[in-house]
């Protein structure tokens, strides 16, 4: 059975991950502690989780699927990477011009 602890966090929030440790005991998922992260929108208090005896990192941003998600829902880190990747995309077809 996976442990889960968590402190200062929404009580959603506290339901929502309590079902997700529920679903993934019964499809025997097993979560890695070390490749997971706390995150919550618009937190007041920083949550504490706890897998497995080993404490998430809380963040302020994560990569979901490929997009960039604030925790102020704001959409300044998506903007800069895509900005960092086309100007990346346009050195290099301006290097290949002869």
């Amino acid at each position: 059975m996976l442990k889960v602890k968590v402190e200062r966090m929404g009580w959603l929030s506290s339901k929502y991950l309590g079902d997700f440790v529920n679903w993934a005991s019964k499809t025997d998922l097993k979560l890695n502690p070390k490749k997971c992260q706390a995150f919550e929108v618009n937190a007041s208090n920083t949550p504490h989780v706890i897998i497995s005896a080993e404490k998430l990192p809380c963040v302020s941003k994560a990569k979901v699927l490929g997009l960039w998600v604030q925790n102020d829902l704001k959409w300044q880190t998506q903007v800069d990477e895509m900005l960092k990747k086309a100007n990346h995309r346009l050195f290099i077809l301006i290097s290949m011009k002869p």
